[in-house]
Parts: C-alpha cells; sequence; structure tokens
C-alpha cells in the first residue's frame, strides 16, 4: 500500500490552499504538486445544487497511477476523486474517462456501482473524475489487517462476489458499445498480445522464462468464446467495500476503469488467478493479495461451478483463462518492480521468487488440465 505524507495548508483563500504530497513509489506527481481545490468545488456544486459550504479534504491511500482524495462538505455530502498523474493531455485520461462513462451506464443496471459526479480534462490540467463516496469500507485496514469474518460470514461475502460478477455479465453490453466502451472482435488474442508485449518490453533476465506457457497459450486459444459482455477487468477481492458493520455484505465494487466489452471467461480467469485458497501450498500464499484464504471461503473449483451455475456458460476451457491471468498477475508484478528506480538485491530476489512461483502455478495447471 501507497504510504503517503500530507501537509495541509491553510488559508483564508480557498484558491491558496494545496497538499504538498510525499511518494513511496516511484509513480510521482509534479514536485510541487497542487490540488485544484476551486475547480473540484465548482464542480461538485454544479451538479450537485444541494452541496454547501467549505470543503474538507483529505488523502486517501492507495494507487500508483491516480492520486486520490476523499473532499467532505459540511452539508453531509462526500465525494472521491481520482486524478491522472499522467502530465495534462488534451485526449485527458483514457481510463478515468471510461470509468466515468461505465459508471453512468451502470447507475440503473448494477447496484453495488458508485455514482459518477463530473469527468474534468483540459490541457494544463490533470484529469479527474468525482464520484459519490460509496458507504463501507475495504476489506484490509490501512495496517493490511482483515476485517473480523467468521467462516460463515467469507463463504456469504464469497458467494455474493461471484453473483455480483454473474449479474455483470448478464447485462446488455449494446449501451456500452454504443458509448464507445470496447472492441469484442478478436478482444482475446488482443488481449494476448497486449501482455506478450508488456512481458516483451518488462524482460528481467535473471527471471524464470514463460515463453513455453506463452506458446501454449497461443496454441490453445478457445476456438468458440462466450457472448462479450461488460467485464470488470479487475474483479477482485480487494476492489470490494463492505458493510462496516456486518462485513460479509458487499456494498459497492471500484475501480472500474479497465472495464470493457469483451470475454466474460477472461473476467473470471483474471479473478481466479488471484483467489489463493487457505489448502493451496505455504509458498502460493506469497503471491495472495486478497483474503482469499479465510476459512469459510469458496474454493476455485466452487466458484467456477456456482458461476457456470449462475450464468449458463460453459466453463470447459478455464484452464486457458486462468493461465493468462497468471501471466497478466506476473507481468504487473514484473511492471511494479521495474517502476522502482534502484530496486536493491533483496526486492529482486523476491521478484525472482514470486515471478517462478506464478509460472509454477501456470505449468501446475497446464499440466493437470485443471485450475485445483
Amino acid at each position: 500500500m501507497l504510504r503517503l505524507e500530507v501537509m495541509h495548508v491553510k488559508s483564508n483563500n480557498l484558491a491558496e490552499e494545496y497538499f504538498h504530497v510525499t511518494h513511496e513509489r516511484s509513480a510521482q506527481p509534479p514536485a510541487e504538486w497542487r490540488l485544484n481545490l476551486p475547480l473540484i468545488d465548482s464542480l461538485i456544486k454544479t451538479a450537485r445544487s444541494c452541496v454547501k459550504g467549505r470543503p474538507c479534504v483529505r488523502q486517501l491511500l492507495g494507487g500508483v497511477s491516480r492520486l486520490t482524495y476523499l473532499i467532505s462538505y459540511p452539508s453531509e455530502h462526500d465525494f472521491v476523486v481520482k486524478i491522472s498523474l499522467d502530465q495534462p493531455q488534451a485526449h485527458g485520461d483514457h481510463g478515468l474517462r471510461r470509468e466515468y462513462v461505465v459508471l453512468e451506464q451502470l447507475q440503473s443496471l448494477l447496484q453495488c456501482s458508485p455514482t459518477p459526479v463530473a469527468y474534468h480534462d483540459s490541457s494544463c490540467e490533470p484529469a479527474l473524475l468525482i464520484m459519490e463516496r460509496c458507504p463501507g469500507q475495504s476489506l484490509l485496514d490501512e495496517a493490511q489487517n482483515v476485517l473480523p469474518l467468521d467462516a460463515a460470514g467469507a463463504r456469504s461475502l464469497s458467494k455474493q462476489f461471484i453473483d455480483q460478477l454473474i449479474a455483470l455479465h448478464g447485462l446488455d453490453p449494446a449501451p456500452f458499445l454504443a458509448k464507445g466502451i470496447g472492441r469484442p472482435n478478436s478482444y482475446l488474442m488482443r488481449q494476448l498480445e497486449y501482455w506478450e508485449k508488456q512481458y516483451e518490453s518488462a524482460e528481467v533476465k535473471e527471471a524464470a522464462s514463460w515463453n513455453e506457457v506463452l506458446q501454449w497459450l497461443a496454441d490453445n486459444i478457445p476456438q468458440t468464446t462466450e457472448s462479450p459482455t461488460i467485464v470488470h477487468n479487475d474483479f477482485r477481492l480487494d476492489n470490494l467495500l463492505v458493510h462496516s458493520d456486518r462485513p460479509a455484505e458487499i456494498t459497492a465494487i471500484l475501480d472500474w476503469e479497465m472495464a470493457t466489452v469483451g470475454d466474460p471467461l477472461l473476467d473470471l480467469g483474471v479473478m481466479l488467478a488471484y483467489w489463493i485458497e487457505q489448502r493451496d501450498p505455504a509458498k502460493w500464499q506469497n503471491v495472495r493479495w486478497q483474503p482469499s484464504h479465510l476459512p469459510g471461503m469458496l474454493s476455485r473449483q466452487d466458484i467456477v461451478e456456482r458461476y457456470a451455475q449462475g450464468s449458463g456458460r460453459c466453463t470447459k476451457s478455464v484452464v486457458f483463462y486462468y493461465v493468462l491471468g497468471l501471466f497478466r498477475k506476473a507481468c504487473i508484478t514484473r511492471n511494479l518492480y521495474l517502476r522502482r528506480e534502484a530496486p536493491g538485491e533483496a526486492e529482486t530476489r523476491r521478484f525472482i521468487f514470486l515471478n517462478g512461483i506464478l509460472r509454477e502455478m501456470a505449468e501446475l495447471s497446464i499440466s493437470r488440465g485443471s485450475i485445483w
């Protein structure tokens, strides 16, 4: 998790208030980072006339590609602002714009989706997305401790989690396509080519090669795929909010900036690639990024069976999607490692270790013809 040091400089003039942020990861804003609070305040009050008073601002933790702030008002209205770390460009931030468009379409379709308020970009300001704050909290607190959740609660939560994915994949993709979201033709091939390019551009000589796995993926692309649907593209437990008093109850699904229209089974495969079970080997727990290991959580087999039954989709090619999800996860791990300006010997060893585990998981799944 990203740790930030935030210094709030008070002024009688709203335009003179700013935040100086020290980042511990390599993705950094300009040295003199200034939050354009007057612009954000104006966008919010234009979209929500009921909002009154002077905003209070707090930096939220997490992420390396966006800055995130909580904007609170005396009128008891709270908003979340995501701000691009890219230099201002005429075309804005494709991810944030995509998230705004997708969330607009989801408002009457998916209860757990955040409510968008405004998207803004210009050639002189970083792109930003404003949403209403969703109720609830993350499964992990700031110290990475898991919220209290007994076995019955964990099982209920994991069932809800899969059911939300089924509901998402049951939506008509036409309204999203009409808004320019997604290119479903040859989606799977383009995904494989994209992540292969990511792998080739971020090669680490000491790390175990994925070439044999990539060849297997190229040789085993499903000849028939499911009808395209809206897909989240990063559907994980750590992108959920749950009820503060009832942590087995999902209140929101976050981070829609990679959502598109494509093959729903890749959404399932990517989710499964992050799903490390309690019974998995001890070293596999090193690549667990979410609390999917809690007693009571569904197994990967349970998840596939529940998804197949609830969606009516054929999951016989799930090994392909799972292996592609693991390869994608390895690419992301590699890119995070290479973001560091001067990774030390210990960091290099850890990356090589994690990369090896992910490749081992992929090879084992291929040899067994199973993901469990």
